[in-house]
């Protein structure tokens, strides 16, 4: 069989072949199509498109906009690495660059260097694709370096605006249609005083009286109804304080995004002070009217062509003795003394501008009066007047004659007066006049003087007396002081100063008066030393008298209380011997005696003991007795007295009494009755104090301490307690006789004591605290 194929077959086969070819070339003609029109996209993209080895960092492929923008050719992009563009670190590169691999894809802002070394912003996109089993990184930029500069621009302009609507001393707020405040900055919450949170939300009439508030509606609905875009308003408020406040505010509309009107906006400023000024003004303007019209000098305001008198005051004709309606129909010239005065003005004003003069004018009457007079040249609406100040001087220049007369006769008495007188800068740096006076004791010619300071004068070792002297005159505006100067030859002069500040011609000098006062001061020395002695004298005559007078009343008190005592020491012992012998006898009869009647018995003698005692403390200290002396050691009565005087007490005593004391010459009993008085007031003085502590619930042991020692020619004998001490005031009157602090006591124990020791040659010593004790140190002469 034949295989070959027919022509049919051939012709369909090669039908077929050109339909494949056919549609192989138009499948072909639409890559080539669809891959110029992707070449086009890719080259002419208004964004960069990089291609780039994800191993080596290298552009592989670019787009014209990739190198463009960043002002290089294809060729030198192309062989450009990251580090060479890119504005980041090595380490931020490389952790971009494994971000996009690890995560196939990556949208991040990026900065570039240009070639000029401009750095652009730029946002990019980027994703890893494989061609040829190799890995390429595939990015898109987009250049966003103006948006950003727009963007920073608009930042800064909003922060711009920001700052000058919170720095603004004007308030900005804004308002709902209902007249609620929506939005306001803090000048706004201070012109009102409110916080934002009781501000938003709050309608702006609340604090307005129905009248004002009818006012800002009526404002605000106008600006509605007209579409005015700004209008000024002047309204008074109450802020949150009470206080009102003047506000000016310019509204303007708001509108949404499509142009319908939701609010207000305003700006708002506190004009309390402008309008205080207004009114202040206005006030002023009122003010000055009133000086014009009652000044105490004459006004006018004259037409400089005509001489026509266009205002002036009342003060103007009353000081001529004319009426207004006289004085405006008389000519200027009419006034003057002479016509030349009258003429002078004119040529002068016209001339200068400017003229003062005094002048002569003579008054209704015919009397011609002095007058200073001040004109001035001055243009009003393009006219020429003259405006002059017109003042009587008359009584003025009459005092002035007299000033002068009065200048002469003082500058006379200034110039004759026997004591120097100088006048002085008031800074004391310059010596403006001195007197003859001031010559003469000075030495100096008044030349000289004139240029001398007030320090020149003075003597440098008495500079301090000078500056002080200076300084209270600055404070008191007068002074007076003593000090010394030093003349022109050396020689120093004791002077008095008295000086004063006087006002001289607007300022201040200083006005001294200078007196030698060397011939006084030798005087006054010597009545000094005198006064001393003298008062010396009066005080040593003084003190003998005060002492011999506490001397006579204490021997007249000692003599009444001598007579008193032996009277009543007497009378005393008498009945006191009788109750002492019916005591003894009672206890002798009542043989069954129960603890009451011994406490009874025993209370009676110890009472008659005391009585007693108070008997003999009184007949001590008022009899002078002989001592009945005798050699003898104090240690060998001492203990046995001591042991006698402590038996029934429950108190701690330390003694030391060495045996081996050197003898004295004494009297043993009154010796006991001294010592007894002394243990008497320590043992009284523990006591007190154990009951103070008993009270206060205190630890407290009593103690008393009695010792002896030898010292320079005397025993010396120390009894101390720790008992309620003295104070000083007590200390110092403890041995005033009948002076005691006890409730019972005679006040003559330790005055006995003193008196017994004062006549065995020796004598007593307290020392004292109060709360820490006692001690009494007793001496005698030693016998050698």
């Amino acid at each position: 069989m034949d295989s070959r194929p027919t022509y049919q077959e051939l012709e369909q086969e090669i039908q077929d072949l050109e339909r494949l070819i056919a549609e192989s070339d138009f499948v072909e003609k639409e890559l080539i199509t669809s891959r110029e029109l992707s070449q086009k996209i890719f080259e002419h993209a208004a964004f960069s498109i990089v291609l780039t080895d994800a191993r080596t960092g290298k552009v592989a492929m670019c787009n014209r906009m990739a190198y463009e923008e960043l002002g290089y050719t294809e060729k030198e992009y192309l062989n450009l690495s990251h580090a060479d563009y890119i504005q980041e670190t090595p380490e931020k590169i490389l952790q971009d660059t494994k971000a996009i691999l690890e995560k196939g894809n990556l949208t991040y802002p990026s900065k570039l260097r240009s070639k000029t070394g401009e750095v652009l912003d730029f946002f990019q996109r980027a994703v890893t694709v494989t061609i040829n089993r190799k890995t390429y990184i595939h990015g898109i930029r987009i250049n966003i370096t103006e948006e950003k500069k727009a963007e920073k621009a608009l930042r800064e302009s909003e922060s711009k605006y920001r700052d000058i609507l919170d720095n603004m001393i004007e308030g900005y707020y804004e308002v709902d249609l209902a007249g609620r405040f929506v939005f306001c900055h803090n000048a706004s919450m201070a012109l009102l005083g409110y916080t934002p949170e009781e501000l938003i939300g709050r309608r702006f009439s609340e604090d307005m009286t129905p009248e004002t508030a009818e006012k800002v509606f009526q404002f605000y609905n106008d600006v509605y109804r007209k579409g005015s875009t700004e209008k000024r308003i002047v309204y008074e408020t109450k802020r949150k304080d009470g206080s009102l406040v003047s506000l000016e505010t310019s509204v303007s509309l708001i509108r949404d995004g499509q142009g319908q009107i939701k609010g207000f906006r305003g700006i708002t400023r506190d004009v309390t002070e402008r309008i205080k000024m207004v009114n202040a003004l206005q006030e002023s303007e009122e003010f000055y009217r009133m000086l014009f019209e009652h000044a105490g000098f004459a006004i006018m305001l004259t037409d400089a062509r005509t001489g026509y008198r266009i205002a002036y005051n009342k003060k103007a004709y009353e000081q001529l003795g004319y009426t207004e309606e006289e004085y405006k129909n008389i000519p200027s010239q009419v006034f003057a003394a002479s016509d030349q005065q009258f003429s002078d003005l004119i040529k002068n004003l016209m001339e200068q501008g400017v003229y003062t003069n005094d002048l002569k004018l003579r008054n209704k009457n015919g009397e011609v009066r002095d007058f200073h007079r001040s004109a001035v040249k001055l243009k009003i609406a393009g006219k020429t007047y003259f405006h002059a100040i017109r003042i009587d001087v008359t009584d003025q220049k009459k005092t002035e004659r007299s000033l002068r007369e009065s200048e002469s006769r003082f500058r006379t008495i200034f110039e004759i007066a026997p004591d120097p007188v100088f006048l002085w800068t008031a800074d004391g740096k310059k010596i403006l006049d001195a007197n003859p006076a001031a010559c003469r004791y000075s030495g100096y010619s008044k030349e000289e003087l004139l240029n001398m300071t007030m320090a020149d004068l003075a003597d440098p070792e008495d500079d301090l007396i000078e500056k002080q002297w200076f300084k209270e005159l600055m404070q008191a505006k007068n002074c007076f002081c003593e000090t010394i100067h030093k003349t022109k030859g050396g020689d120093k002069v004791f002077v008095e100063i008295n000086s004063r500040i006087l006002d001289h011609m607007g300022g201040e000098i200083i006005l001294s008066f200078v007196r030698d006062a060397t011939e006084r001061k030798k005087a006054e020395e010597e009545l000094a030393v005198y006064r001393m002695n003298l008062e010396k004298l009066v005080q040593e005559r003084t003190e003998k008298l005060e002492a011999a007078q506490r001397e006579l009343i204490k021997q007249e008190k000692m003599s009444v209380l001598g007579q008193l005592t032996a009277t009543v020491s007497h009378e005393l012992r008498k009945p006191l011997g009788i109750i002492h012998s019916s005591q003894n006898h009672l206890r002798e009869i009542i043989e069954e005696r129960d603890e009451k009647t011994d406490k009874h018995l025993n209370r009676i003698e110890e009472q008659v003991r005391i009585c007693d005692s108070i008997v003999s403390d009184l007949l001590e200290y008022t009899r002078t007795s002989r001592l009945k002396a005798a050699r003898g050691n104090l240690s060998s009565w001492m203990n046995p007295l001591l042991d006698r005087v402590f038996e029934a007490e429950a108190i701690s005593l330390k003694r030391n009494l060495p045996m081996d004391l050197p003898e004295t010459i004494h009297d043993w009993i009154k010796m006991q009755q001294a010592v007894i008085n002394v243990l008497d007031n320590a043992i009284q003085a523990v006591k007190a104090k154990a009951e103070l502590c008993i009270r206060e619930k205190r630890d407290f042991v009593p103690r008393i301490e009695v010792a002896m020692e030898t010292g320079q020619e005397l025993i010396v004998m120390k009894i101390s307690d720790n008992g309620v001490g003295m104070d000083q005031d007590t200390l110092r009157q403890a041995f005033e006789p009948l002076f005691t602090t006890r409730a019972r006591g005679t006040g003559l124990g330790l005055a006995n004591v003193r008196k017994i020791l004062k006549e065995h040659g020796g004598e007593i010593i307290l020392s004292s605290e109060p709360g820490q004790g006692t001690m009494a140190t007793l001496t005698i002469p030693i016998i050698r």
